[in-house]
C-alpha cells in the first residue's frame, strides 16, 4: 500500500470511531467510559499479535541443512541447500559441497540425508615386512656375537 492509500483509510478510521463514541455516548452515557475501556483493549490486543506475527518468517523446510550421501558409494556430497525440478533428472537437491561456493544438483533418488555428518575413516595403509626398518639391538648383538666368537 502506499502512503495515500494509508491515509486515507486512517481518516476514514477515525471519522468512523468519533462517530460510534458519539453514538455511544449520547445514547449510552452510563456505559461509554467502559465502551472506550473496551476499545483500547482491543487494539492494545490487535496491535501485539499484528507486530508479534507479522514479523516471523516461515521455518525453513526440514530437509534444508542436511548433510547429503550417494546412495551407492556412501560418499559425502555436501550440505542440502534447496530442492527443484529438473527436466531430465526430475526431483533434485540443491547441494553445496564442503568448502565450495558453487551449489551442485543431485538426483533425489540418488542420495541420502542424514542430520549428522559421517565421514568414511580413512584407511592407512598397514606397512610392509620389507619397509620396516631394522632395529639397532639386533645389529649390535650380531656385530658382539661376531666379536665374541672371533
Amino acid at each position: 500500500m502506499d502512503g495515500l492509500t494509508i491515509k486515507a483509510a486512517l481518516v476514514i478510521g477515525a471519522v468512523l470511531l468519533i462517530g460510534l463514541l458519539w453514538v455511544v455516548w449520547k445514547f449510552f452515557a452510563n456505559v461509554f467510559k467502559h465502551f472506550v475501556i473496551l476499545l483500547v483493549l482491543c487494539a492494545a490486543g490487535v496491535t501485539f499479535f499484528y507486530l508479534r506475527y507479522r514479523s516471523f518468517t516461515p521455518p525453513p523446510p526440514p530437509y534444508v541443512g542436511k548433510h547429503a550421501y550417494m546412495k551407492d558409494s556412501g560418499d559425502y556430497i555436501g550440505v542440502v541447500e534447496n530442492q527443484a525440478e529438473d527436466n531430465r533428472r526430475g526431483k533434485v537437491w540443491i547441494i553445496r559441497p564442503l568448502g565450495s561456493s558453487k551449489s551442485m544438483r543431485y538426483p533425489q533418488s540418488r542420495v541420502t540425508l542424514k542430520d549428522k555428518m559421517e565421514l568414511k575413516p580413512t584407511q592407512t595403509p598397514a606397512p610392509s615386512p620389507e619397509s620396516k626398518p631394522a632395529s639397532d639391538k639386533v645389529d649390535k648383538k650380531i656385530d658382539n656375537n661376531k666379536k665374541k666368537k672371533n
